[in-house]
């Protein structure tokens, strides 16, 4: 690994091992589906501009959701309910995609990372308090 500090390479390794265990442990992706915020804080923390933190919450949220579609597809867990909550679902979520790619375009990098830090302490206070 040319121009790669080993040090900060086995850090960042060591890390990742720490926060997979715990999150392992504490079920926070089985038990209440909240995988998502340990990897918003980590990606928010890195050194990387809007884009790539979007590119890389993105794909998370992809292979997520259609490893959550395939389980729930198996288990026979799709019922007509979800069907018609999910149709009614739809134009309040490409509204609110709109409305994203709107404000994405138009705040820099640092707004990005300010608002996406708001987010999570906005929603750690309604899990605490919910």
């Amino acid at each position: 690994m040319v121009g790669f500090n080993m040090d900060i390479i086995i850090y960042l390794y060591c890390i990742a091992f720490i926060g997979g265990l715990v999150h392992g442990l504490t079920g926070f992706g089985g038990c209440i589906g909240a995988t998502g915020p340990p990897v918003v804080i980590y990606t928010s923390l890195q050194p990387w501009d809007k884009q790539q933190i979007k590119a890389t919450i993105v794909s998370f949220f992809i292979l997520t959701g259609l490893g959550i579609l395939i389980f729930y597809l198996f288990n026979n867990l799709i019922t007509e309910q979800i069907l018609i909550s999910f149709g009614y679902s739809i134009l309040p979520l490409m509204s609110g995609v709109a409305c994203g790619v709107f404000i994405f375009s138009r705040i820099n990098d640092t707004l990005y990372k300010r608002i996406i830090h708001l987010l999570i302490v906005v929603l750690g206070i309604l899990l605490l308090t919910g």
